[in-house]
């Protein structure tokens, strides 16, 4: 029997919102956040340099920063999709380049205690210093911080006959990409962009109702 394992993106995927850029935007600001992310995409600077440089300008209290995301909604069809996949004994984790704590800010108001028990979390760490400023504890030592791809084959490590699903919507989406044999790339994203400029296979969506549509054709 075949064995498969979703692997789904947070922020602008699960989320409708992007909690990282909610609480950056408010200290950093949006202009300057937009550009640090050119540097990143022309390669004047580093990603993990950009991001920690964006973090450590965040200097409010964890407080504040509940109240900046308290109007956060997950993808209205996520819960029915997790069902789908507790009915097949399909295991889904998170894979976010955000932080661990905003994603559990979050969930916590949409997915009861059994459901959240369900689901992996790899994601980035943070403390807040002294001074009030917060400082990215990145996941692993590569150059985006978390390299998802390096995280989906750890699991791959263990059980090499899996078969792995994996939802995205972002540019820290595309080294998971390539270890996916399904891959479901958001409509419009920049994912989506890369994978027609790359012609690497995909199935298009806009919710995860979308999803489940194609994947129970296959599981």
């Amino acid at each position: 029997m075949v064995k498969y394992f979703v692997f789904t993106d947070f922020d602008g995927t699960l989320s409708l919102t992007d909690t990282g850029a909610k609480v950056i935007d408010v200290c950093f600001g949006y202009d300057n956040r937009k550009a640090f992310d050119k540097l990143i995409l022309d390669k004047v600077r580093t990603y993990t340099d950009c991001v920690a440089e964006m973090w450590d300008s965040v200097n409010i209290s964890w407080d504040e920063a509940k109240e900046l995301i308290k109007d956060a909604k997950i993808d209205p069809y996520f819960k029915e999709f997790q069902n789908h996949c507790n009915e097949h004994n399909i295991p889904i984790a998170i894979l976010s380049s955000g932080l661990i704590k905003l994603i559990h800010e979050v969930l916590n108001k949409f997915l009861t205690k059994e459901e959240l028990e369900k689901i992996q979390i790899f994601a980035n760490d943070h403390t807040i210093a002294e001074n009030g400023h917060w400082k990215i504890i990145y996941r692993d030592d590569s150059e985006l911080g978390h390299d998802k791809g390096r995280t989906i084959q750890e699991v791959r490590d263990k059980d090499s006959d899996i078969k792995i699903i994996f939802i995205g919507d972002g540019i820290s989406d595309i080294s998971a990409s390539k270890h996916a044999d399904y891959l479901f790339a958001k409509e419009g994203r920049t994912l989506q962009r890369w994978c027609e400029q790359e012609k690497i296979p995909y199935y298009p969506y806009t919710t995860f109702e979308d999803i489940w549509k194609v994947l129970e054709n296959i599981v």
